[in-house]
């Protein structure tokens, strides 16, 4: 659906994300850094949050498995950080 025109925006980021889990799913992580980066830029461009902690968090299993465990630790670190802020800004929110 990328590149296709057919879905824009906040779709085209959520269809992006569920790819990418299925790809992962699949053992595609390595393969998958490109992706992983233009869903993040795609989940600022639209100021979805939880999308970018998703995205995040896709890249840090990306680069752990590349081996590039520093990179890896702080892609997860800014997952942590977007869902703690999601969490303060909506305690009773369990997702």
């Amino acid at each position: 659906m990328a590149g296709t025109d057919l879905i824009h925006a906040r779709a085209l980021l959520w269809a992006s994300l569920c790819i990418a889990w299925v790809r992962l799913g699949r053992g595609e992580t390595a393969q998958l850094g490109d992706d992983a980066l233009g869903i993040r830029k795609l989940a600022r461009d639209v100021g979805d949050a939880q999308a970018e902690a998703d995205a995040e968090c896709i890249l840090g299993d990306v680069l752990q498995a590349q081996g590039k465990l520093g990179e890896a630790q702080a892609a997860f670190a800014e997952c942590l950080a977007i869902n703690r802020r999601l969490a303060e800004q909506d305690p009773g929110n369990a997702g």
